[in-house]
């Protein structure tokens, strides 16, 4: 409670300052421990977070500062209830261009007023971020995934993500009842969707053939169970309505036939890069090197399909990719066993510690666009790049390979990681940073 009184004071100050709130072009809330009351709500007796007379004046005063910040551009929220007034307050925001909702969950008051069109829908948010805990862990109070409901208020927006909050189970696709509601959404250039559940996939590429597909550029589906051929055709059929598609990642395939890759050249035939993950089986659920069924030179042979792809990346356990056996003619040679690879009595060959060069070549030689060769893989904790090789070519067809710096910084434009692709600005220009609580 004495928490609740100190962010109640800070909230009328800020009231009571409208030369700050003019100010403020960010705003950052979190309610670090909002959210575990409803995992407690069972517990007989607890109900400190229920009822309107906690958290009801602290959405009135949050909507009443928000509406007194005229130049806010960015808006992150987490672990908040979202009420009727706060969202409705949004459409009055003219420079508010990116939302970021982590964790949060819309009274049941808001979402009524959501499915009857009552709150306004603001023009100017371009961007939006989800963060979301599958809704048999969180209870809501109809079981529903329930952040999907506000996309109708956002219709402009360009960028979308939907984030899996902190590795939780799957993350539902919208009910079909409720995604036909969505299909407003028709200005979607860049999606990235994490740990949907493979049955939704289908729903899915429902949704982006009758919503945003027309003017969809950048794509990233992760399905942590695995991606089934047939379910990677739906959504190829579907990503057919996408001229404009120049991006796309494929994370948790489970079936990766070198017809794979012509599948996807005739669907998208824009692409510029494109990055494939595949699982072992349906029990694998991280990102590690993964052995394809057909041979390497099947799947560089198909690369030709491509007229326009620069960047490709895959997590491909490649057998004898390891070590270069040409580095067995120095031991039947006989040489000295004392000598080090700095010793001029060895000619060392530059491809016995960087096999994954000619992987890289190979690839380039069939796909007469291709600019850079990427292996990826879970090093250590994290989902890193392992083998990144630019390609440069020459006169006569000539074709150069170039190892660069393998971090993840190489391939963020080409494979987001949870922050998604990077916000759309209508000005292009830098925001200010102010937080309150």
């Amino acid at each position: 409670m004495q928490c609740r009184a100190v962010f109640l004071e800070e909230l009328n100050f800020l009231l009571s300052r409208p030369d700050m709130t003019e100010a403020m072009h960010t705003m950052y809330l979190s309610d670090m421990w909002h959210r575990g009351a409803y995992y407690e709500r069972q517990l007989p007796g607890f109900n400190l977070h229920d009822g309107p007379h906690y958290y009801g004046i602290i959405h009135t005063l949050l909507a009443e500062v928000v509406r007194r910040s005229p130049n806010l551009k960015k808006v992150d929220w987490a672990g908040m209830d979202l009420s009727e007034e706060f969202l409705s307050v949004l459409a009055t925001l003219p420079s508010l261009h990116s939302i970021t909702l982590g964790n949060c969950i819309p009274s049941e008051k808001a979402y009524n007023a959501i499915s009857a069109g009552i709150i306004p829908g603001s023009t100017s948010v371009l961007n939006l971020t989800l963060t979301m805990h599958s809704p048999d862990e969180l209870q809501t109070f109809d079981h529903r995934p329930l952040l999907w409901c506000v996309l109708p208020l956002f219709p402009n927006i360009r960028t979308l993500a939907v984030i899996q909050h902190m590795e939780t189970n799957p993350i539902p696709f919208p009910h079909p009842e409720d995604s036909i509601h969505y299909t407003s959404v028709q200005n979607l250039e860049r999606i990235l969707l994490e740990d949907l559940p493979i049955p939704d996939l289908s729903s899915f590429a429902t949704w982006i053939e009758n919503g945003p597909a027309v003017n969809l550029t950048h794509l990233k589906v992760v399905c942590g169970l695995g991606m089934a051929q047939n379910l990677i055709q739906e959504l190829m059929n579907a990503l057919q309505s996408s001229p404009r598609l120049h991006t796309l990642v494929l994370e948790g395939i489970l079936d990766a036939p070198a017809g794979l890759i012509t599948q996807i050249a005739e669907s998208c035939p824009t692409l510029r890069g494109l990055t494939l993950v595949r699982r072992h089986n349906e029990r694998q659920v991280k990102t590690k090197l993964a052995s394809w069924p057909d041979s390497v030179c099947d799947y560089a042979s198909r690369m030709s399909t491509f007229e326009h792809l620069q960047y490709f990346a895959w997590n491909a356990k490649i057998p004898g990719a390891e070590h270069s056996p040409i580095t067995m003619l120095n031991f039947e040679n006989d040489f000295d066993t004392y000598a080090t690879p700095e010793s001029p009595l060895i000619e060392w060959d530059p491809e016995a510690y960087e096999p994954e060069a000619s992987v890289a070549r190979l690839f380039a030689a069939h796909c007469k666009t291709l600019r850079m060769y990427t292996l990826i893989g879970l090093l250590g904790f994290n989902h890193v790049p392992i083998y990144v090789h630019s390609i440069e070519r020459g006169h006569n067809n000539s074709i150069a390979v170039v190892k660069q710096d393998a971090n993840r910084s190489n391939f963020l434009d080409w494979n987001p990681n949870q922050q998604g692709w990077p916000d759309i600005l209508a000005d292009h220009s830098q925001n200010d940073f102010a937080a309150i609580g």
